[in-house]
């Protein structure tokens, strides 16, 4: 039925193609929304769950499979399929462009660091792939993850873990050192300042808004994928999600037990509270 709606809405909603259609700088959220994995919407949302843009993406002739991950670089959208692809959506036509295949099997996470894209799935890696598809850096992780959304803050990884509904925080040495619980299975991840927020795809539908405790805070409804972090913009908004970051003061490994209480336990810090 979901499905279902979105193809009808699709079909008659007003959209353009152009992803200046988005008002970055007024939003808060931007989201990917999926009719199959052939097309579907991006749409951006002011901080009351209103929206303020839309803009459509259609696979056209490429098949990068089925669709669930969303990252920004600059004003570039670039979106992961289950076909192992990662690609641009054109800012004019909104088809998908400039694909290249990555060493990930089902990239069902992904993101930016430093201008470049970052990917996970169901493994022990965290990839670093440049925007023409050059790989430039592999992260071993302590331990498999079955990790359907990624977040990247500067200093810390983000892997949301859908089977036991948390978000594992992950050091640039590939150590899970944080884990965050919360409500839902977590689809899509973005992290702020002093915020998480998780999409949620099964009913009930919505996005998730916690405090880096894992505190419910806040939730409105909609059908959104693939959360992740876009840089250095002038505002902080959610891109697909997607957070549009503009002057964040990026979290000190000396802070971070002041933000959430941590224990110690076989080296791992978690939450207070929380189970392994």
């Amino acid at each position: 039925m979901r499905m279902r709606l979105l193809a009808i809405c699709l079909a008659v909603c007003p959209a353009s193609n152009s992803i200046a259609a988005l008002d970055f700088a007024n939003s808060e959220f931007i989201g990917l929304q999926y009719v199959a994995a052939r097309e579907g919407f991006i749409r951006s949302y002011n901080g009351a769950g209103q929206i303020t843009g839309t803009t459509v993406w259609r696979a056209g002739d490429l098949d990068i499979g089925a669709v669930g991950s969303i990252a920004v670089i600059g004003q570039d959208v670039w979106l992961a399929g289950s076909n192992e692809m990662i690609a641009r959506v054109d800012p004019v036509s909104g088809l998908l462009t400039d694909e290249f295949v990555c060493d990930i099997d089902t990239p069902e996470g992904l993101a930016t660091k430093d201008g470049n894209l970052i990917v996970a799935g169901n493994s022990n890696r965290i990839l670093t792939y440049a925007s023409d598809g050059t790989l430039v850096e592999e992260l071993t992780l302590s331990r498999r993850v079955d990790a359907r959304s990624l977040d990247f803050d500067g200093e810390f990884y983000y892997l949301g873990e859908w089977q036991t509904s948390h978000v594992l925080v992950v050091d640039l040495q590939g150590q899970i050192v944080g884990n965050i619980p919360t409500t839902r299975n977590v689809e899509g991840l973005a992290v702020t300042t002093d915020s998480l927020w998780a999409s949620a795809i099964s009913s009930p539908t919505g996005v998730y808004q916690y405090d880096l405790v894992g505190n419910p805070l806040n939730s409105f409804f909609d059908v959104m994928s693939g959360l992740a972090t876009v840089p250095a913009t002038p505002s902080m908004a959610l891109f697909g999600l997607a957070l549009v970051r503009g002057a964040v003061r990026r979290r000190r490994a000396t802070d971070r037990c002041a933000r959430y209480p941590c224990t110690h336990d076989d080296n791992t810090r978690t939450r207070s509270g929380a189970s392994d």
